[in-house]
């Protein structure tokens, strides 16, 4: 996590894909869905995301993840359904929940973008969220 924090995506990819590897589980697919969605390699990507879906169904982030993959894939109804599964499952991530608003904003839908800036204000006061709203 501190290299993708960091922005060194390639780094965190060969950390969880040996995590992976050692300790499979949901977590350490995420990592992995994470930086492949980061270096824009969405097939692998998706790939990695639905490994981590299929070992751990209850994560909000590998939701998350999931909906902005299908938003940059052109897969609207995928893209709604997995944000809706990860507000469900408590989606609590200011940020990751403006990344999914950003998205939303960029494909035209308005109302779910704004929606999703509002609530992440709920769980931060960020000046940049509320710069992305004011937009």
């Amino acid at each position: 996590n501190i290299y993708v924090s960091l922005g060194r995506y390639k780094d965190a990819l060969a950390t969880f894909l040996v995590a992976a590897k050692q300790w499979p589980c949901g977590l350490t697919w995420l990592g992995v869905g994470i930086a492949y969605y980061r270096l824009e390699d969405m097939g692998r990507a998706e790939q990695a995301l639905n490994e981590s879906n299929i070992l751990n169904n209850l994560n909000p982030k590998t939701w998350a993840y999931l909906s902005l993959l299908c938003m940059r894939q052109r897969r609207d109804e995928d893209a709604e359904g997995a944000f809706n599964q990860a507000i469900k499952l408590g989606l609590a991530d200011p940020y990751l929940i403006a990344e999914v608003g950003s998205e939303n904003f960029r494909s035209g839908n308005l109302p779910v973008a704004e929606a999703s800036f509002r609530r992440a204000l709920t769980f931060s006061d960020d000046p940049h969220i509320h710069m992305h709203l004011a937009r």
